[in-house]
């Protein structure tokens, strides 16, 4: 998990059977959550991460989003 703060963060987990990683992440409040329906790959998930990290919104384009209700 990486955090900017207790209400902005993005995870990154992955299940044993396999190298694919999905993602979470959290603007600011319980409403503003998101999750990726699909699995990614190592080397995405590395970009995405380190965009974050860089501060830009870069990260948010490279996979596919859905809105946790």
């Amino acid at each position: 998990i990486l955090r900017k703060d207790a209400k902005h963060w993005i995870q990154a987990s992955w299940a044993n059977k396999g190298p694919l990683i999905d993602f979470d992440y959290a603007e600011g409040s319980e409403d503003a959550q998101f999750h990726t329906p699909k699995k990614y790959s190592a080397d995405i998930t590395l970009k995405v991460l380190d965009f974050y990290l860089k501060g830009t919104e870069d990260w948010k384009k490279l996979v596919e989003w859905e809105h946790l209700k």
